[in-house]
């Protein structure tokens, strides 16, 4: 008689936010490698399955939290009995997981997913709300969005995309730029107003260890400009709290979510997986360069006619009045959309000169 093993018991112990947690857990720990053959990166989320008898389908989404396998492709049934023991993606890996106070192995559940389309980030060039100053001139730059107002009890700062705030430019050391500045487009106006200036990017090039497509720009003490930046009209969607934690996302993953895009757009969004140091190309110094971002939420837009386009980069994703992550890249080709989750973000040291960031609340 086979004896049952305690880390498949112990896997059954625990409540879904607690699994969660477990394969968030498991894929910072786990490299890709370990997995199986042809394993390209590591992520978590839950179980998608496609109905059965039609392959074309769009996956359905299970409530069951799981370690992710992302490959190139899957193999046929027929390709895949085919490889070794050792070549083979197991169903599951033991980790060591906090119950009741003390560490005890859990049998970790793996679902093998192909990997998501190549991204494309998504600000919008020749524009004017971000521009960079270059002695006496200015040369017009990058169109993006805003997250949220952060904070560090001195300064308010808006959180955008690194790509949005310091186009074309990596950041190896984190250094405050004070040639970079942001503008506020409002259409009463002849001309925008300055309302940020010095930029605090997070560390993002590549080969770079936990990079990050994300900056803050600080803004300007007591001007009209800044007023409106943080007055409710300035945003689409009125953010009062962020999550902080993988377990944070377990249960908005289960719903639809929002991306706010550039000029108030709304794109409704189904959860996929979160990917560990996914590749996203970015254009630097006139040449394409891929650059692993830490942590990527992937999402897909349910509405065909709803895609995140050029603009977007910046814009919160929000469940309701939670923010979840930030949009940095998207495909419209497969309506795939991708954000930095704020628990990497706010309430981190990762922007250049600042400690830990919180949340302002936007309410109306």
């Amino acid at each position: 008689m086979t004896r049952p093993n305690p880390a498949d018991a112990n896997w059954k112990r625990l409540s879904r936010a607690a699994r969660f947690q477990a394969v968030a857990h498991a894929s910072k720990t786990i490299s890709p490698k370990s997995l199986g053959a042809g394993v390209k990166h590591v992520g978590f989320g839950y179980r998608l399955r496609r109905p059965k008898g039609k392959p074309a389908a769009a996956p359905r989404q299970l409530k069951e939290p799981v370690l992710v396998a992302l490959v190139e492709q899957k193999l046929s049934k027929s390709a895949a009995a085919k490889l070794t023991a050792k070549q083979r993606i197991a169903e599951s890996v033991t980790v060591d997981v906090e119950i009741d106070g003390e560490m005890q192995p859990v049998a970790v559940p793996i679902d093998v997913n192909e990997l998501p389309p190549p991204p494309q980030v998504q600000a919008l060039p020749n524009s004017t709300h971000v521009e960079r100053q270059s002695g006496q001139t200015v040369q017009l730059a990058t169109d993006g969005s805003f997250a949220a107002i952060l904070t560090d009890g001195s300064h308010f700062y808006l959180l955008s995309a690194h790509h949005v705030l310091k186009p074309g430019a990596t950041t190896t050391q984190r250094r405050i730029s004070r040639a970079h500045r942001a503008y506020l487009i409002e259409q009463s106006r002849d001309a925008p107003a300055t309302f940020g200036t010095h930029v605090c990017p997070a560390r993002f090039a590549p080969g770079r260890a936990n990079s990050l497509d994300a900056a803050v720009i600080r803004l300007q003490s007591d001007t009209d400009a800044t007023d409106a930046a943080i007055d409710a009209a300035f945003w689409s969607g009125l953010v009062a709290e962020a999550i902080d934690s993988p377990e944070a996302l377990a249960e908005a993953a289960l719903t639809r979510y929002t991306l706010h895009g550039l000029a108030a757009r709304r794109v409704r969004l189904r959860f996929k997986h979160v990917i560990r140091d996914m590749p996203i190309p970015y254009q630097i110094a006139g040449r394409t360069v891929s650059i692993p971002i830490a942590e990527v939420i992937v999402s897909q837009s349910t509405h065909r006619g709803q895609i995140s386009m050029p603009g977007d980069s910046g814009g919160a994703v929000a469940l309701g009045s939670l923010l979840l992550g930030m949009h940095i890249a998207g495909n419209p080709v497969d309506r795939h959309s991708y954000a930095i989750p704020t628990y990497r973000l706010i309430g981190q040291d990762v922007f250049a000169g600042l400690g830990p960031l919180s949340l302002v609340p936007i309410q109306p």
